[in-house]
């Protein structure tokens, strides 16, 4: 089977191509190396001959998009229509769709609006090319920097050079935290299962934990101590946490999923 992965050199897209290339031939597609979605016609030669796109190229910052409404619509919405608008036209069997868990609530952020309107699009397209949406939660794991809100890495990174650990609000809003290689191992699942067209999968845990007990988890995990410090409230939805029923019926058992604790002691 041969598969084209968008957003290859990302930090999910550079874990699903080494655990894939064992067993497929894949075809990275990155805008790193100068290969935009939107370009029809190099993604269309790329296409030739693929089985399967898992699609994750994605702008992903809830704050950037803040600063850059036009271009996180454009890459994520617009981006995804042109990815599977030419997979259609190339013969492309499936395609396994990156969303966001920032789609289940109320939009509060250009990100947010930003892949509904991927799903959406998505949606349409169900009778005409197999598609699956994948709605993850929070992923962590190596390779992942201290950046567009990875919230752990930055709390390790914190406590590692003593600086306070930066927490919006009281700290009670909830996650749900899955490690990469749980989120690969799901994703190579779904390449060979018979799943309904359209079908939608919440990926996580399906536990949840505080922010501020997160942070209390990173300091005994370290076994260092930093002050906790409380900033202003921005607009984030206060509980988030995977429906894992889907996962059940797919007989993933995300009760086997890496314990939070063991996943952040590999991170150390």
């Amino acid at each position: 089977m041969k598969i084209l992965i968008t957003g290859s050199s990302g930090f999910v897209g550079t874990h699903l191509v080494k655990k894939l290339s064992k067993k497929y031939e894949i075809v990275s597609y990155d805008l790193m190396h100068g290969q935009d979605v939107l370009n029809g016609k190099l993604l269309t030669q790329k296409l030739k001959g693929v089985d399967l796109v898992i699609h994750l190229a994605a702008f992903i910052s809830a704050t950037e998009s803040w600063e850059k409404p036009m271009d996180y619509m454009r890459n994520n919405a617009l981006g995804t229509l042109s990815v599977i608008n030419c997979a259609i036209k190339t013969g492309v069997k499936k395609i396994i769709f990156f969303s966001s868990a920032a789609v289940k609530a109320k939009p509060l952020t250009p990100y947010a609006v930003s892949k509904i309107n991927a799903e959406e699009i998505i949606n349409l397209y169900y009778d005409k090319i197999n598609t699956v949406i994948v709605r993850p939660e929070n992923i962590y794991g190596l390779g992942q920097k201290a950046n567009y809100g990875y919230v752990i890495h930055n709390f390790i990174k914190a406590v590692k050079t003593g600086k306070p650990l930066n927490i919006y609000g009281d700290g009670k809003q909830t996650r749900d935290f899955i490690y990469i290689d749980d989120v690969t191992g799901v994703v190579e699942r779904l390449i060979n299962l018979d799943i309904k067209s359209g079908s939608i999968v919440s990926l996580g845990t399906g536990k949840e934990i505080r922010i501020v007990d997160l942070a209390k988890l990173v300091m005994k995990v370290m076994n260092r101590e930093t002050i906790i410090k409380h900033m202003p409230k921005r607009s984030e939805p206060l509980k988030s946490m995977a429906d894992v029923r889907m996962l059940s019926k797919l007989k993933i058992d995300a009760g086997k999923f890496t314990d939070l604790e063991k996943g952040i002691r590999g991170l150390l």
